[in-house]
């Protein structure tokens, strides 16, 4: 379950980032 909660957090981390590139 952590490496789930991870990978969300580090999908929704770089969904954002990739907007502003």
């Amino acid at each position: 379950m952590f490496i789930i909660k991870f990978k969300f957090l580090f999908f929704f981390f770089f969904n954002y980032k990739i907007p502003s590139l």
